[in-house]
Parts: C-alpha cells; structure tokens; sequence
C-alpha cells in the first residue's frame, strides 16, 4: 500500500497486497465486535449478528481471492475474461 496516508485511496504494489489490506479491514471489524463481547453487556446472538457478515467475508476472501491473487501475481499466463464468463 502507498505510504502516503489521507492522499486519496490507497494504492497496491500487487494483488495479494490488495487481498491482505481487505482481509485487515475485516479482521478489525471483528476486533471491535470482539471488544463489545468483552464488555458483555449484549447477547451472545446479537454478537453472532454482527460478527456473522464479516466472517463470511473473510472466508470468502481467504477461499477465493487470495488463490487468485496469488495466480496473477505469480503467474505468466495471459488470462482474457469476458463479463459473461464472470
């Protein structure tokens, strides 16, 4: 990521870089649901509630878009996509 904050959005040197920054932003959203757990004052099903959609974004980015960002980084192969193949 560029190392110039508040400059516009960041910046990345590669995919997996991008991949990595998502997967931060998702792993904070969880500290901050973890820290209102702690302080225990809401239910165990309204923690789940709101950890529930980061999770699953997280899982989806370590299943999907770290393989594929680790292919076209490292990869020289040519890959041509049509948006009716996506």
């Amino acid at each position: 990521m560029n190392a110039t904050e508040n400059a516009g959005p960041p910046t990345f040197a590669n995919w997996q870089e991008l991949a990595r920054y998502k997967a931060n932003l998702l792993l904070a959203a969880l500290s901050s649901v973890s820290r209102l757990k702690q302080k225990g004052e809401y239910t165990p099903e309204f923690i789940e509630a709101l950890e529930a959609p980061y999770r699953q974004l997280l899982e989806d980015i370590y299943a999907q878009e770290f393989p594929i960002a680790k292919l076209l980084d490292e990869s020289n192969v040519v890959l041509e996509l049509s948006p009716e193949g996506l």
